[in-house]
């Protein structure tokens, strides 16, 4: 008899990589207006899906021109390199779209969270593992219908 489950938030739950895709194509948007679309950035997270932060970002810095656009934001954020301002960009549009419950319940895996919330309902005991922070592990279990009930712990 299964007596625990174990579910982590990030691609399990919510559909984290595609957030993140459209947070890089917001964030590159708004380095240069006018001259991208959401769409084709999005179509080229594609290509580097699953690389570091860096690489992500210097791909994407590459791929679409972007270095400049970057660099004049990195007295703002306190950083040496554009691919770091890019990021923080990018961070900032993550965050707000986290903080939504409705994007997150709109970009949910449906079937992975009925199976945790029939966990629950059945009795059987269910944590939460990621890499989130607690407070977007917080909206991850609004979204999932308040059915984990967890306490966050340090890392």
């Amino acid at each position: 008899m299964i007596r625990a489950m174990i579910f982590d938030l990030d691609g399990t739950l919510v559909q984290t990589e595609r957030l993140k895709a459209v947070s890089y194509a917001r964030a590159s948007v708004e380095l240069c207006p006018g001259e991208l679309s959401e769409a084709e950035v999005t179509q080229a997270f594609k290509e580097v899906v699953g690389l570091s932060r860096q690489e992500v970002a210097t791909a994407l810095m590459q791929r679409f021109g972007l270095e400049e656009a970057a660099r004049a934001r990195m007295a703002e954020f306190g950083l040496n390199t554009p691919w770091q301002a890019f990021v923080q960009v990018r961070l900032g549009i993550y965050e707000a779209m986290l903080a939504d419950p409705e994007v997150l319940r709109s970009n949910q895996w449906p079937y992975n969270v009925a199976l945790l919330q029939e966990a629950r309902r059945s009795g059987c005991r269910t944590g939460l593992a990621t890499m989130s922070t607690c407070i977007q592990a917080r909206a991850g279990d609004s979204a999932a219908g308040r059915c984990l009930r967890f306490r966050c712990q340090p890392r």
